[in-house]
């Protein structure tokens, strides 16, 4: 009987056993410890970061980076700009602080937020008054822009930085997936974004279990994340000045962390295998890998895109997958089709309309053997004959 290929599971083939263990002799497991100090180090440079902020997901790590930038005059309500195809959990971070996602299309070749269209836009419906950005129609502040790195792909970050030399919008960047990715040959920390932000859910290249990292340049901001993300507690009192969040990540989710990110060139290198692999042996008509010169995936998942007018269907794919005990999956569902967004406000969404269920994701585990890579291939492959 065939082993089960599952889309993309833990490598906890480390350390993480050694320091579970040290964080229970000395009874360190809750949110304060050496572990949560040293992964904090760790992330920040890894990715090229002054300073790394520890928290218990992606999700919230995104809502305390968007409730941080945000300053006492800032209007109630605002537009937070976002890409049309990402997971929910971009969306319900604006929403939980207060402002609305502005929804826009990707590009193709990419399936990142098109910044070409934000900037047209932009132009066209948008005025600056105070060094700020405001909708004319619906005289509303856009608050900040939080392009997504789609499955681990950064944007250019030459692209970035015109953007944000042309309009003064803060910038936060949901790199859940893309801990590892280049552009340029330019590590994440490069961007001069407020802050970005890091998932370590267990299905991403590295976990601790659950949890995320907000990442930041500022030393100001850095002091804000950390304070609001510990109750926005002063000092050792239960004194709190302002209002804060439980946010904090474990120390026994860190010592997972710490054991993960001491294989942080292996499991980069293995991923860029997996997909380099499919790449070259996956032989179908009309798919098309994504591959941008000059900018370095993280490879999270190893992922093609079916061409719009193929005869051979994404469910083709991923039944043959099935019938072999492979894991093949479709990914996102773009934010105007979930219901509590799909009446947000909007630009035109043709590219993720029409892009989104042609995706799909392979088997992308750093633990993957040869057996299973072949295996995976040799199933697509036979939808050839």
């Amino acid at each position: 009987m065939k082993d089960f290929i599952p889309s993309s599971i833990p490598n906890i083939t480390g350390n993480e056993g050694k320091y579970l263990q040290q964080c229970i002799e000395t009874t360190f497991v809750s949110s304060v410890g050496q572990f949560v100090n040293d992964f904090e180090k760790i992330s920040a440079e890894k990715t090229g970061f002054k300073y790394g902020v520890a928290v218990s997901s992606g999700t919230v790590g995104l809502h305390l980076g968007l409730h941080s930038i945000k300053k006492k005059d800032d209007d109630k309500e605002s537009l937070v700009i976002l890409p049309d195809y990402t997971f929910i959990a971009s969306a319900n971070a604006i929403a939980l602080s207060g402002a609305k996602p502005w929804l826009f299309d990707i590009r193709e070749k990419d399936l990142n937020l098109d910044l070409e269209l934000v900037d047209k836009t932009l132009s066209e419906e948008c005025f600056i008054s105070d060094d700020k950005v405001y909708h004319k129609k619906k005289n509303i502040l856009v608050s900040s822009i939080m392009p997504v790195f789609a499955i681990g792909q950064p944007i250019n970050f030459i692209e970035i930085q015109e953007f944000r030399k042309k309009w003064p919008i803060p910038i936060i960047i949901d790199a859940a997936g893309a801990i590892g990715c280049m552009s340029e040959g330019k590590k994440l920390g490069s961007l001069n974004a407020e802050c970005s932000v890091i998932s370590f859910n267990g299905n991403k290249t590295f976990t601790s279990g659950g949890g995320g990292m907000v990442l930041t340049n500022k030393e100001e901001l850095y002091t804000k994340l950390k304070h609001l993300s510990s109750t926005a507690r002063n000092k050792e009192e239960y004194i709190h000045d302002q209002q804060g969040f439980n946010y904090r990540m474990t120390n026994l989710q860190a010592a997972v962390g710490v054991a993960q990110l001491e294989r942080f060139d292996e499991f980069l290198d293995k991923k860029k295998e997996i997909f380099n692999y499919y790449q070259k042996n996956i032989n179908i008509p009309d798919i098309r890998f994504i591959e941008e010169k000059n900018q370095d995936s993280s490879r999270w998942l190893s992922f093609f895109v079916v061409n719009e007018n193929s005869e051979l269907k994404t469910k083709d794919i991923l039944n043959v997958l099935k019938e072999n005990d492979i894991e093949g999956r479709s990914f996102w569902v773009p934010m105007h089709l979930q219901p509590p967004y799909k009446d947000s406000f909007k630009s035109k969404l043709d590219i993720s309309s029409r892009v989104y269920d042609r995706v799909v994701i392979l088997p992308s585990s750093t633990n993957l053997a040869n057996e299973h890579l072949e295996r995976v291939v040799e199933s697509i492959n036979s939808l050839n004959g």
